[in-house]
């Protein structure tokens, strides 16, 4: 039997099995906690949560994602917080158990039902469904059965919190203005830098400043780390990846390589065999390097000595506010790294280049240099804000000279700008929410932008690298006409904008009152 159903879901199985190695790594670090840490995994509502409690919550997260991603979950993976996601869960479950909701076993049973992974031929199939439970989420149904209720508990309070949401015909039309009105402008931007090298400033004037800005020149706390690393690409060459295993996946992911977009037409699998090793050897490498670094934190476990057996490197000082270029970007390592004691060795930490063990060496605590070692960034400070303030000042000045040459003489912005020998740029059409080219994203710029008359010209509007002056070319509405025709079509998506806004912010709220305390520190 187990055979047959392994042929008969080979699809979805492999696509479950895929996703399930990518989050495998998760559970384990909360099992190895639970032995070395703290002996409880948080606090929230001012109640402790033990690490069974946490790791069920976990759990359900993890099948979750895995449920609702298949095998797409690869390519989201590093986007989401399973770990954030479990204590959020916790937090809303004490919420529903609060407002006394209930879910009944029939709501869990037609959720189950509706699935698509437990069903064959368009229906449920209760051999499939207690196969992959098994099998596949290696758990039981009672278990599953249970995620399902909570999950369907949550949805449930989603609702009645939104239950007073609604949207006045005005919102839906500013919404819709804010989204597709247009602006077009011509600007001129008065860079900062260009006036750093006028600034002149006397020892007096560093002094001073110095003396009024003492936080800002605070030295931060700061660690020199010793690791043991474990790098992706010093395993890749132990895996072999077969010719069965790139054909299975390439039958499974067949919408991967379709050549047109809904078409049943794809690229032929010798034309994509490379692609397709290239993806699973690094999945595979990711575990044999997750597998050989927890065997060597265990070890550490049982004897602490073994760290210094392995060969280890040394980062030297650093801050919180410091990226390392030995382990990429990693804000889980920066964060284990200034939690430790001076001694203690951490358990295995992900980052996009490996993984690594680290042992706290030693620590500085932050404090105020005073003026003399201090003395140059008290300078380039000084100079920044001196340069602002030139900027601002000449900002005013070239506006005022362009504002006079208008009334004055027959000639547009462009050629009195030029005339003062100022570069002008022309943004192109944007919207409230776009890109302006050489500006970026600027809310200042934009409101400053669509507030402008045809003609009229701005008062400085400051940017990330000094003052723009804006003259409006031409304002381009919304086709409202557009909107009448789609306005239900428009008014769901304002609506569900309107919901998540809503709920995020009433569930802010109630984490903030949770008062979460987490002893995990999980990679």
């Amino acid at each position: 039997m187990i055979k047959s159903m392994r042929k008969l879901t080979k699809h979805i199985i492999w696509a479950l099995i895929i996703a399930f190695a990518l989050w495998g790594a998760g559970s384990m670090a909360i099992r190895s906690k639970e032995q070395k840490g703290p002996s409880f995994a948080g606090i929230i509502f001012n109640k402790k949560v033990s690490f069974k409690e946490y790791g069920v919550s976990y759990q359900a997260c993890k099948n979750q994602a895995i449920m609702r991603y298949g095998s797409d979950l690869r390519q989201v993976i590093k986007y989401l917080d399973l770990e954030q996601a479990a204590w959020d869960r916790l937090i809303l479950l004490n919420e529903i158990k609060k407002q006394k909701i209930k879910i009944t076993n029939e709501e869990v049973v037609e959720t189950i039902k509706n699935y698509p992974f437990f069903q064959k031929d368009g229906q449920f199939n209760k051999t499939l469904y207690n196969y992959l439970i098994k099998d596949i989420f290696k758990t039981t149904p009672q278990t599953f059965e249970a995620e399902i209720k909570d999950s369907l508990s949550i949805l449930k309070l989603r609702g009645l919190i939104l239950t007073k949401v609604s949207l006045t015909k005005e919102e839906v039309k500013n919404a819709y203005k804010k989204e597709f009105d247009k602006a077009e402008i011509l600007y001129s931007l008065i860079k900062k830098n260009d006036f750093k090298s006028a600034v002149e400033l006397s020892e007096d004037q560093l002094k001073n400043y110095y003396h009024k800005n003492l936080e800002e020149f605070r030295i931060p706390q700061q660690v020199n780390l010793e690791y043991a690393e474990f790098n992706y690409a010093d395993f890749e060459n132990k895996v072999v990846i077969g010719e069965k295993a790139i054909t299975e996946y390439y039958h499974s992911h067949l919408k991967e390589f379709e050549l047109e977009e809904g078409k049943t037409e794809y690229k032929p699998l010798k034309e994509v065999k490379d692609t397709i090793k290239r993806k699973l050897t690094s999945l595979e490498t990711r575990k044999l390097t997750q597998q050989k670094t927890d065997e060597v934190s265990d070890e550490i476990f049982d004897n602490p000595d073994i760290l210094d057996s392995l060969e280890l490197k040394e980062t030297g000082f650093f801050s919180g506010e410091s990226t390392l270029p030995a382990f990429g970007w990693s804000p889980q390592l920066h964060d284990r790294a200034f939690s430790l004691e001076t001694g203690e060795i951490s358990d295995p930490i992900s980052t996009p280049k490996g993984l690594y063990i680290i042992r706290l060496k030693e620590k500085k605590e932050s404090y105020l240099p005073d003026f003399e070692e201090a003395g140059e960034k008290v300078k380039q400070s000084l100079i920044e804000l001196k340069s602002w303030q030139l900027s601002e000042a000449a900002a005013g000045d070239y506006r005022l000279r362009i504002e006079q040459s208008l009334q004055k003489e027959n000639i547009d912005f462009k050629e009195a700008a030029e005339g003062l020998s100022l570069e002008i740029k022309n943004s192109g059409l944007f919207t409230r929410t776009g890109y302006i080219p050489g500006i970026g994203k600027n809310s200042e710029f934009v409101k400053t932008a669509f507030g402008l008359k045809e003609g009229e010209i701005s008062m400085p509007v400051k940017v990330t690298n000094g003052y723009a002056i804006l003259w409006l070319i031409k304002y381009q509405p919304a086709d409202e006409e557009k909107l009448t025709q789609e306005f239900d079509k428009y008014q769901s998506k304002v609506l569900a904008e309107k919901e998540s806004l809503t709920f995020l912010l009433w569930f802010n709220e109630l984490k903030r009152n949770a008062g979460l305390k987490s002893n995990l520190n999980i990679p």
